[in-house]
């Protein structure tokens, strides 16, 4: 299913004729994915292959209308559903976005803090780590209580931990050692 959804998202972001199209498309297809997680009913129609595929048809015709898709884009999204690849849809959605990412030198980063930060902490972790990778991230940040204190940082395969939990652990393999 990954060859066949990064295919189609190859493709889609070869109709993309400019940078501010595929940006669109990103956009476009990023609030489609969010529908979609808001939505069981959509939910139930990509996974049940007994809803008629005119009624998909018909249901994506009606989601891009209403969000005002470009013509090419609901025309995209209406093949999909006529090839019967509609249940591929979230992978190309997610495949599509991983191609726009890497054309714009964006990762992603995942961010755990033992408390919540504010919005100010948020802009200046972004800030220093984007100046660290030398990369545009988009950030996932996450409260883990049992860090006590500190953060851990995930960007790609690179991992900076600077937690209280793991201060405390390599003090006590350092202190186990010493007697």
């Amino acid at each position: 299913m990954k060859q066949v959804s990064e295919r189609y998202a190859k493709a889609l972001f070869q109709l993309a004729k400019t940078a501010v199209e595929k940006e669109q498309y990103y956009n476009d297809l990023g609030q489609f994915k969010n529908w979609m997680i808001g939505s069981s009913n959509f939910l139930m129609l990509l996974e049940n292959p007994l809803i008629p595929q005119e009624i998909a048809y018909k249901t994506i015709a009606a989601i891009c209308k209403k969000g005002k898709a470009s013509e090419d884009l609901t025309s995209f999204l209406l093949h999909i559903v006529q090839e019967g690849r509609l249940r591929a849809l979230p992978q190309i959605i997610e495949a599509y976005h991983d191609l726009y990412h890497v054309e714009n030198n964006i990762s992603k980063a995942s961010i755990e803090t033992a408390h919540a930060l504010t919005k100010d902490l948020q802009e200046k972790f972004k800030e220093l780590l984007e100046d660290r990778f030398k990369t545009n991230l988009i950030l996932h940040y996450k409260v883990n209580e049992s860090l006590l204190g500190g953060f851990r940082v995930q960007v790609g395969s690179h991992q900076i931990d600077s937690s209280l939990l793991t201060q405390l652990a390599n003090l006590s393999r350092i202190l186990k050692g010493a007697s």
